[in-house]
């Protein structure tokens, strides 16, 4: 016989069953006990929680239509009904749960969370950004709420607003395995910051050591930089806890691949696809090779087969379609080429905002204008070091470094993210750029020294590091107050010839104006418009480089290059193919190479598409970025 006495001595067993995680027995313990009183709901309630905690949805509903059987009024019951529902994927009658709760406790954060994050699973993001932005404002410090908020964002492609509740979560709760995977993907995905994103991947993978996505994100990370050793390593880490699977080894054959290993990259390719992989690393990396195995007809239709499958994700239809076009591509059959580029383009449906960039370049002309430029404080620093490598991207700058850090007296520190994260801090603190006065020669210092530090990692005493970050065109005003002695080297090529090569590049959700033509072509204009707002203002000396001048003329540019950095002559330069130095870019293959012409007017073989970019770009297809004489020296 069950004494009120012996019922309480069962729920403090419950109750230690479940602090110390042996939810099992608890569960074991307590359904008898909600038998033995079915009237009782609160009994009900903590079967349901313990069933959900648990991982057993069957349960969790169950107890909770017993719950609601016996009072309808239960918010709690509601929430987890809505929970348990959301996650078997049936999304109707969980926000059903949801707002009823959610009308028994407007002010209950745990089901405003719970709702939002179900809003944003049916894809209805305003109302779950609503939502959820009501929660964080009853409880600041509730860290899932955060979380679930800055995946909202993404997905309405505010990143700046998602890395902000991201990092907001993370400091209430440095735990959180998801959000630093969140964080680390946006970082690496959308703002093109692999440094922070190995952070978060790497601090997510001290959570769980053995998470193969955690471990992934560590390898691309350094991928990206370039490091392709340290990649390799941890991709072979990856081998050992997921043998024989696909995914690893496409991984290990793309590394392979970019080291020049072409001979070891196909073995493992030739592995996969016979096989049976649909994975599509594999399948490209192929794509790239198959001409020095004579096997590119083959690559070809396995690619094409696979796509017509439909077995593949959007990216992976996007990795084909690129891979398919460069191919084609190589071959000069440039309709098909086009045709997979375009459906490459399109496959992720990714937007861009192409008036909130005009009202960016216009903030920056305006807050740099002349009166103001001239009036603003600069930092002391008076180090000559940096070179700031500048433009387009696909315009000339990674050939332009490689030769520079050619150069016994220049260290090459490729696509460094620096002033970038200064541009975010600043935007953090106030209006950045149209408030820029309120920093003083002391806060300029401390992070124009703070870039200085950044790039002593990279030099082993060179006087001068370059930094190939091509769209710190859009940071030079910030820049002239941060580091007064930098100088400036402007790469600039044929526009149709850059914006093709952007379009032909799978950048994604990196540069989302490259995937469509139009897009491209206004982005352009902006981006010219603002330099030459540059050439008229700006007191650093600054040198432009037309990529066919120095295609047709290799030896009197760099002897350009290297007057402007008061440099002596030094042969290695025209040897920059010979350079061990790795180059993380999407021009990582072309500067293994000589100089070569073929890249010059490739937009002409596909002329008869490019009606859209060259339309758009206009006036800007005369365009000669011509200096003032205020930067042109480099006294």
């Amino acid at each position: 016989m069950s004494t009120p006495q012996n019922i309480l001595k069962k729920q403090q067993k419950i109750s230690r069953l479940a602090q110390q995680g042996k939810l099992s027995e608890a569960i074991q313990i307590l359904r008898p006990l909600c038998r033995k009183q079915p009237g009782n709901p609160s009994l009900w309630l903590s079967l349901a929680s313990l069933c959900g905690r648990n991982g057993d949805l069957d349960g969790v509903i169950q107890a909770c239509q017993r719950v609601l059987q016996l009072d309808r009024n239960q918010a709690i019951a509601h929430s987890l009904l809505g929970s348990a529902n959301a996650q078997l994927g049936r999304l109707a009658a969980a926000l059903e749960h949801f707002e009823q709760a959610r009308e028994l406790k407007p002010d209950d954060v745990g089901i405003l969370n719970n709702y939002g994050n179900a809003l944003y699973m049916q894809g209805r993001l305003e109302e779950a950004k609503d939502t959820l932005q009501r929660a964080v404002r009853l409880q600041p410090d509730y860290a899932d709420a955060h979380n679930n908020l800055g995946n909202v964002c993404k997905a309405l492609n505010d990143n700046g607003l998602a890395i902000q509740h991201y990092q907001r979560a993370l400091q209430l709760n440095p735990g959180l395995f998801e959000t630093h995977i969140n964080l680390a993907d946006i970082f690496i995905g959308r703002v093109g910051n692999p440094s922070m994103a190995q952070q978060h991947y790497e601090a997510a993978r001290r959570l769980r050591p053995h998470d193969i996505e955690a471990a992934a994100g560590v390898a691309n990370a350094h991928r990206f930089q370039g490091r392709l050793d340290r990649a390799l390593d941890v991709i072979r880490e990856i081998q050992a806890l997921q043998p024989g699977e696909d995914g690893p080894l496409a991984g290990e054959a793309d590394i392979l691949e970019r080291q020049g290993r072409h001979e070891d990259a196909y073995r493992i390719c030739r592995q996969l696809l016979d096989r049976g992989t649909t994975n599509p690393m594999a399948i490209e990396v192929l794509l790239r090779i198959c001409g020095k195995f004579d096997v590119c007809d083959e690559a070809a239709g396995y690619a094409e087969a696979t796509l017509a499958s439909g077995a593949l994700k959007p990216a992976g239809r996007e990795t084909l379609h690129f891979g398919l076009g460069s191919l084609h591509d190589r071959q000069g059959d440039y309709e098909r080429a086009f045709e997979h580029y375009k459906a490459g383009n399109e496959a992720l449906d990714i937007p861009f905002d192409t008036a909130g960039f005009r009202q960016r370049v216009d903030s920056l002309i305006q807050t740099f204008s002349r009166e103001r430029f001239q009036a603003l404080p600069r930092s002391g620093i008076a180090s000559r070091r940096p070179v700031f490598i500048v433009g387009m991207p696909r315009s000339g700058t990674s050939l332009t470094e490689q030769i520079l850090a050619s150069h016994s007296a220049v260290a090459g520190a490729g696509e460094l993210n620096k002033v970038n994260d200064i541009v975010t801090a600043l935007s953090g603190q106030f209006s950045y750029p149209e408030e820029i006065e309120r920093l003083d020669e002391e806060s300029l210092s401390r992070m124009g020294n703070d870039y200085l530090a950044l790039l002593d990692e990279y030099h082993q005493g060179e006087p001068y590091v370059t930094d190939k970050m091509p769209h710190n065109f859009l940071n030079l005003g910030l820049i002239a107050l941060l580091l007064p002695g930098a100088r400036i080297i402007h790469c600039v090529r044929d526009p149709r010839d850059t914006c093709l090569s952007i379009y032909f590049q799978n950048f994604g959700w990196l540069h989302p104006y490259g995937t469509r033509l139009k897009w491209l072509g206004e982005y352009y204009r902006e981006y010219a418009r603002l330099m030459r707002h540059w050439l008229a203002v700006l007191d650093l000396p600054l040198l432009t480089v037309r990529y066919e001048d120095l295609v047709a003329d290799q030896e009197g540019m760099t002897h350009r290059m290297l007057d402007f950095l008061e440099l002596e002559w030094d042969d290695a330069c025209l040897d920059f193919h010979k350079s061990e130095r790795t180059v993380a870019t999407a021009s990582y293959d072309q500067v293994r190479q000589k100089i070569y012409h073929k890249s010059r007017a490739r937009w002409k073989n596909y002329e008869s598409q490019l009606a859209p970019l060259i339309d758009t770009l206009g006036e800007c297809l005369h365009e000669t970025f011509t200096p003032t004489a205020e930067n042109t020296d480099a006294d």
